[in-house]
């Protein structure tokens, strides 16, 4: 019964995020791992949350509270 109580709760949880906007559209996974888009160019309207790789700059790009942070990766 218990497990049962923590499955329910669980997908309540999950509803609520929904209903508060959650919006997943791509989500790549290969064996387990997350994989970041890769690209040769800045999206033209990133969202705060979003994450890509610039492989001509070799920059990890992060958009976060309206500016896009960058990683260099040697």
């Amino acid at each position: 019964m218990e497990a049962l109580r923590k499955i329910i709760k669980d997908m309540l949880s999950r509803l609520d995020k929904i209903e508060n906007g959650l919006n997943i559209k791509i989500l790549t996974l290969r064996d387990g791992t997350f994989v970041v888009p890769e690209t040769t160019s800045d999206p033209s309207s990133p969202v705060d949350g979003q994450i890509w790789f610039r492989t001509d700059t070799n920059q990890l790009k992060i958009r976060n509270g309206g500016t896009t942070k960058s990683v260099t990766l040697t």
